[in-house]
């Protein structure tokens, strides 16, 4: 629901013309060219379960 709510938010608000939502795990991947690997969550006060996407 809460996509949802975003999505209708910036097209109806801001009127974007796309949007695109993914897991930061898929997007550090892909940042570094890759499309399957594991990956850490580290961030001020918590850290993620490692991801694995293949």
């Amino acid at each position: 629901a809460n996509k949802e709510q975003l999505v209708q938010l910036m097209f109806e608000n801001f009127n974007i013309s796309g949007f695109y939502a993914s897991e930061q795990s898929v997007l550090s991947l892909y940042a570094v060219g890759r499309i399957s690997g594991c990956t850490v969550d580290i961030g001020h006060g918590k850290i993620g379960n490692p991801h694995l996407k293949q």
